[in-house]
């Protein structure tokens, strides 16, 4: 592993070597391509100079041969074009390539000058002279004038030849140096692949056969969501085969087996936002029998990139504990509010008797100011009444066992209504669903605390509570119109309720909507036996 180390940094210090020289050609390349613009110009400058050389000493031939003044106002154009083209390379040339110009421009001028004198206006003494000499000497001018022309065209072919060498060496060098960078990233590639992905691969067969081994259910996913493993204990706990979910997406999962939902539905929260759901309870349903059990899921990741998700399921073995202790409250709920109908009710009731009968039997004898106090002890008396039947309901929903959830939770929310001034609407197809007295306590008092949390938290003037039944799950939302999302601050009355969720094998989910907070329970149909409850 060390060796792999040491190959590895020496490798990495190569790469970084060959990044700065490659760097280095590209910051060249421009000032390059630069100079060979800038050399080219020239070059096709002096190409122009060469050419009106031409035209000029051409001009003057055909004049000396016809005698036509056209000829010669071509002669005078093409001078003047040669001798502006002149000054121009000369003030923007190079070193090399200005020396060059500056002779051209000298012989220019004695070229001019000798045409302007013999040929144009010859001198009185000269005039005598014979055609052949005076065309010798000017074909003498004519190629001292070609000359320097070419020298300078070849000193500008010349700069143009030296700066395209050297791009074209700047080209070859970084071909060159992109070579040695592709070549030095295989062989880390390759040493990488020798000291990580086999110790990875190793450690990855190892979590394998650790992973069929584990007592608790695993299935992993890839980061498309589609099933790629799922361990034995997880085959028995889920009551599924390996071959029926196996290469799968979670969504074509659930299309067959519907009852998986509120285990695999955190998989999709998990892969979208690659953070990880410890401690989930849920339960789940299947053939009548309930499994509650608690899930941890994790994102996995590789090089910082997500490769899939896991989820690690256990039965809960508590929750039979928490039924009887459920059992036991309510239990013991139930004979305190009886207790409280039959003892403390029971003398309310005959004090407010024994007063009404004082009033109406001796009220007109009884001195106004006694007769006013008792009928006010009398209205103070059933308003305390009154409010022993609330908190007998806050205690124990006795209406429950008469009459049924939907009416006991509307005699509450006739209570709520006048206690608070939030108006609540009920939303229900059926009055009557099939529920035992343990789930619809459960109920009650998830909607119960959901009103509660409302009149105590939010500023809402009104309160909807849905009641639907879809494929055998019942589902309640009590949503408020509070106003816009503020901060949630989660505290023992959204556990509780979440808790008691929970122990039906049911779910609660709750947050801000468009309108303000919304609790929504889901709660299992399946019917079983419960064993044990008090009468």
């Amino acid at each position: 592993m060390r060796t792999f180390t040491w190959i590895s940094v020496a490798l990495a210090v190569l790469i970084v070597v060959s990044i700065l020289l490659l760097v280095n050609e590209f910051y060249i390349t421009p000032q390059r391509v630069s100079d060979l613009a800038y050399f080219s110009a020239q070059l096709a400058r002096c190409y122009q100079i060469s050419l009106n050389v031409e035209r000029l000493i051409s001009s003057v031939e055909s004049y000396m041969l016809h005698a036509d003044h056209r000829y010669l106002d071509d002669f005078r154009r093409y001078s003047l074009e040669t001798a502006r083209e002149e000054l121009d390379l000369y003030n923007t040339a190079d070193s090399v390539t200005k020396k060059k110009v500056a002779d051209l421009i000298e012989e220019n001028r004695k070229y001019l000058s000798f045409v302007e004198k013999e040929v144009v206006r010859p001198e009185p003494q000269n005039s005598g002279r014979s055609n052949a000499s005076l065309r010798l000497e000017h074909e003498y001018f004519a190629a001292s004038l070609r000359d320097k022309s070419y020298l300078a065209v070849s000193a500008a072919r010349d700069e143009v030849d030296r700066v395209s060498t050297s791009v074209m060496a700047v080209e070859n060098r970084k071909r060159f140096f992109l070579f040695l960078l592709v070549l030095l990233l295989l062989v880390l590639l390759i040493v990488g692949s020798c000291g990580v992905v086999i110790p990875l691969f190793v450690q990855n067969s190892h979590l394998e056969h650790l992973t069929v081994h584990l007592r608790g259910a695993v299935i992993m996913t890839d980061q498309r969501a589609i099933v790629r493993k799922i361990n034995t204990a997880a085959e028995k706990l889920l009551n599924i085969s390996g071959g029926a979910v196996k290469n799968k997406s979670l969504n074509e999962i659930l299309g067959h087996f519907p009852s998986l939902q509120n285990v695999f539905q955190p998989l999709f929260e998990v892969i979208l936002y690659k953070k990880q759901l410890s401690n989930y309870q849920t339960v789940y349903t299947y053939a009548g029998r309930k499994i509650f059990l608690t899930i941890d899921y994790h994102p996995l990741f590789f090089l910082d990139k997500l490769t899939g998700a896991v989820m690690v399921a256990l039965p809960e073995e508590s929750q039979r504990d928490r039924s009887l202790l459920f059992d036991s409250i309510e239990a013991e709920r139930r004979r305190l509010s009886i207790e409280i109908h039959d003892w403390i009710g029971r003398y309310m009731s005959t004090v407010i008797h024994s007063l009404d009968y004082v009033l109406r039997q001796n009220g007109k004898e009884l001195p106004e100011s006694v007769r006013e106090n008792l009928a006010r002890l009398r209205d103070q008396c059933q308003n305390a009444a009154m409010d022993m039947r609330s908190i007998m309901n806050e205690i124990h929903p006795y209406l429950i066992e008469k009459v049924g959830l939907i009416p006991a939770i509307e005699s509450y929310v006739s209570h709520f209504e006048k206690t608070y001034g939030i108006k609540v609407y009920l939303y229900y197809s059926d009055r009557a669903f099939t529920l035992n007295r343990r789930e619809a306590i459960v109920i009650y008092r998830i909607i119960q605390e959901a009103l509660t949390n409302v009149a105590k938290h939010s500023a809402a003037t009104e309160v909807d509570i849905y009641f639907s039944v879809q494929n055998e799950m019942l589902k309640i939302e009590v949503s408020d119109n509070g106003g816009p999302q503020k901060e949630l601050v989660e505290g023992t009355g959204l556990w509780g309720m979440k808790d008691r969720a929970n122990l039906l094998g049911g779910d609660l989910v709750y947050g801000y909507t468009d309108t303000g907070f919304a609790v929504t329970l889901t709660v299992p149909l399946v019917r079983e036996e419960v064993s044990g409850e008090p009468d």
